[in-house]
């Protein structure tokens, strides 16, 4: 038994010392990759790949400004988007070292003229976007503020304290915001007692020797900046904005040739800030409750096909940015470019399925098995069921079978792997019942929703007569008015034209689901409010992504 474990041990280590990185053919890989996405006339990318300590691969395709035909070098600049997130975390732990700051600090300890509800959100929570704080990205949408309107740091801490909701209370849910970011840049500038751009300047690029730009400041010019662009048809237009000036969450300026520098830092065990960077790549933080999540610091933190791996990728008008580091294999992937059209994520993942092939592994899909269930099993699961954002589910049993009704035409048979537990076929869905109080949960991979089960009654309310609903509702926050119309019998609420611009529709209808309940084809539930006379007095969109519960009143 003895011999027979040590041969085992023996073939695991020849197996892993025979696993190689694969570099063969790279440079053509990339070209080929490339020449799908740029032609030499068109807005450009970089690539940029580090492994053990030194560049494998600095490769540049495109244009850089279209109007001057200036080509893309390994010094063109390009916009990091939200790949700028972990820079940012990175200067607050530098704070936090220095004794100016604690990742446990209320919010109001450095920025004391912010909303109550904001001032007792922790750093840490900022962080980990755990702090409930809006993106401001969304409620600039929902204002109808355009992103090529002029924007400052001062403007979106305006907007922040005007809306001053939280989308839930800090700690108890995970939701990416933007805000959040911009409120640690103004947590940066207050305990350093300098300006964002200045403090990064000297205490990260200048000790690094890069020459990365913080942040657009207008009437200043960044050295070799790109263009950014966006498609319009067979052309391509420049992506004009003001949404460039905004640090924290976004806007720092890197070359490729900078950014090998910088994926460096994250790979080698004596870079500069060692100490702080160590943290930042092992997730610890966790919910209220006790939820791990897959962020840490401005990064995501899991697996890619099996390979451990660190990763974020940003877009934002005219750029579109991922940076893919494999810590174990000291290796770290970039692409950055100024057409934000270009899947660069889609582009990184087939360049790491080149490189790690003998390391990547296909996930093997659960091979889920039905069983059968006497009817009285089925029976005691069906009714309705009101998922967070007010989504109403549907189980029926028909046939023998129990059906998983969404509306509007979307019905899916519920096939049983236990008494409690049934999947859905069609995709990868899974749902389990839980008794005492009845409810579900929908499982999508990692993530679970919960639906409470709703008594028929409840289900039974009469919807508002459509003349009760059409007027106008005003959100004094975002100082933006929203009209409610009916046309041709159908409900539809008219939206702001920043939808038309960056969504390409400017209306959602709506279908009733129960009361003042509806559910609209482009923003989920809209829930109707109602005043101490039982009036219709405003509606309540639920959940919109990275904005819940935003309220406006009739006027």
């Amino acid at each position: 038994m003895k011999s027979f474990l040590t041969a085992i041990l023996l073939l695991a280590v020849s197996t892993t010392f025979s696993q190689k990185i694969n570099f063969e053919n790279l440079k053509q890989t990339t070209d080929s990759l490339a020449a799908g996405l740029v032609k030499e006339n068109e807005p450009g990318l970089s690539v940029g790949i580090v492994y053990e300590g030194r560049p494998v691969l600095n490769a540049h395709y495109g244009l850089m400004n279209l109007d001057d035909e200036l080509k893309t070098s390994g010094s063109t600049a390009y916009n990091l988007a939200s790949v700028s997130k972990h820079i940012t975390a990175l200067g607050i732990l530098l704070l936090e070292a220095e004794g100016k700051l604690n990742l446990e600090n209320k919010l109001g300890t450095h920025l004391p003229d912010l909303p109550q509800k904001y001032q007792q959100v922790t750093i840490n929570e900022l962080l980990h976007h755990t702090a409930g704080i809006p993106s401001t990205d969304n409620l600039r949408l929902f204002a109808g503020i355009g992103l090529d309107s002029p924007w400052t740091l001062a403007d979106e801490l305006e907007l922040l304290k005007s809306y001053s909701q939280l989308n839930f209370e800090p700690g108890t849910d995970y939701l990416y915001s933007n805000g959040g970011y911009s409120l640690l840049a103004a947590v940066i500038e207050a305990a350093s007692g300098q300006d964002f751009g200045d403090f990064f300047r000297k205490r990260v690029f200048e000790p690094l020797k890069l020459g990365a730009t913080a942040y657009n400041i207008p009437g200043k010019t960044i050295k070799d900046r790109a263009e950014g662009y966006t498609p319009a048809g067979d052309k391509y237009q420049n992506a004009l904005t003001g949404a460039d000036s905004v640090p924290g969450g976004s806007n720092f300026y890197f070359c490729m040739d900078d950014m090998l520098a910088w994926m460096n830092l994250f790979l080698q065990d004596n870079s500069l800030y060692h100490p702080q960077i160590s943290g930042m790549i092992r997730p610890s933080f966790r919910l209220i409750k006790g939820d791990s999540i897959p962020y840490s610091f401005g990064l995501q933190v899991k697996a890619y096909r099996g390979v451990p791996a660190i990763y974020h990728s940003g877009g934002t008008p005219g750029f579109a940015s991922y940076m893919m580091l494999f810590p174990e294999h000291q290796l770290g992937i970039s692409i950055l470019t100024n057409n934000e059209k270009i899947n660069v994520v889609k582009m990184t993942h087939q360049l790491v399925d080149q490189i790690l092939k003998e390391f990547v592994i296909d996930e093997i899909p659960v091979q889920r098995i039905a069983t059968s269930l006497p009817p009285d099993k089925l029976k005691k699961w069906t009714g309705s069921y009101r998922m967070k954002d007010g989504m109403i589910l549907k189980i029926l049993h028909e046939e023998e079978k129990l059906i998983l009704d969404l509306s509007q035409g979307q019905r899916f048979e519920l096939h049983p792997e236990a008494e409690t537990n049934f999947f859905i076929q069609e995709f990868d869905a899974q749902i389990a019942f839980l008794e005492k109080p009845l409810k579900l949960n929908l499982i999508q991979g990692k993530n679970i929703q919960t639906g409470d089960y709703v008594e028929p009654r409840e289900l039974i309310k009469p919807s508002p007569a459509p003349h009760e609903l059409v007027g106008s509702y005003h959100h004094k926050a975002l100082d933006v008015t929203y009209l409610l119309i009916e046309k041709d019998g159908e409900l539809f609420v008219q939206l702001p034209g920043t939808f038309k611009k960056y969504l390409n529709f400017d209306t959602t209808g709506l279908s009733p689901v129960a009361g003042d309940v509806f559910n609209t084809d482009r923003l989920g539930i809209i829930e109707f409010l109602r005043n101490d006379r039982n009036e219709i007095s405003g509606f309540r969109f639920n959940d919109v992504g990275r904005l819940r519960n935003i309220e406006f009143h009739k006027i």
